[in-house]
């Protein structure tokens, strides 16, 4: 079946000046030239140079001590609980889990699902290794595969990471994109806000524009849920998007 999808008209050096929702022309921030950002629709893109250095040991230690935590527990629960909204409890069902840091979603959801996973940082690997269950359950990709088949991606922390969100989106065509993601809210400086991390955090969303983003790529909007937020984690938001075209 071919899908149709909207397409990238300018190199990705032009199109960098272009909002990923809503395609208008973005302008630099005047509190910061390394933020461009879209009046329109609130989306601002971080050109600060991509740091792969900066996804090393201390950032691993940081997240899998997060993960292992009583708050990461209810955190990865309630992960579940939402992906079970829109997905069969069924083993033929392939679940690819981006950004999977310590593999505990990656781990529970193994439970209902094919489940294969992938972060960047290297670190995790030999963590991955010593859990045996874990490492058995879930089958950690050393890199992207180029031939992708799944029923839904997760972006449990990883989708303002991504580099290039707008060639993934429209290379992996999934039935369902899940994502949890720090949603700017209005009449709030991006500049001040808490997720404002520039080197780290390259795509920042209104939740008006992240919508637009997924809607050109051919996805609808079906769901969302403040439960992260309800945990502590101030202005972060679940959402679920479903390919129409």
């Amino acid at each position: 079946m071919t899908t149709k999808t909207k397409t990238l008209r300018r190199s990705p050096a032009t199109a960098m000046a272009f909002c990923l929702s809503c395609d208008q022309k973005m302008q630099p921030s005047l509190g910061n030239k390394c933020i461009f950002w879209c009046k329109k629709c609130r989306y601002s893109r971080s050109i600060y140079p991509f740091n792969i250095h900066l996804y090393d040991k201390k950032y691993a230690d940081a997240y899998i001590k997060r993960a292992q935590s009583d708050i990461g527990h209810l955190l990865n629960l309630y992960r579940m609980q939402f992906v079970q909204k829109y997905l069969p409890k069924r083993k033929d069902t392939a679940v690819f889990d981006f950004g999977c840091g310590a593999g505990v979603f990656a781990k529970l959801a193994s439970q209902h699902w094919t489940v294969s996973a992938y972060d960047i940082n290297p670190i995790y690997r030999e963590y991955w290794k010593r859990d045996t269950s874990l490492w058995e359950a879930v089958d950690f990709l050393k890199e992207m595969e180029r031939d992708p088949h799944y029923d839904c991606i997760t972006f449990f922390d990883s989708l303002e990471h991504v580099e290039d969100v707008h060639g993934f989106v429209r290379f992996y065509r999934p039935k369902f994109y899940i994502a949890s993601i720090p949603i700017l809210p209005d009449n709030t400086d991006l500049n001040t806000w808490k997720h404002f991390k520039p080197t780290e955090h390259l795509h920042y969303f209104s939740r008006t524009a992240l919508l637009q983003f997924f809607g050109a790529a051919g996805y609808t909007y079906i769901g969302e849920s403040d439960g992260e937020t309800k945990l502590g984690r101030v202005d972060i938001n679940t959402f679920a998007f479903k390919r129409i075209r």
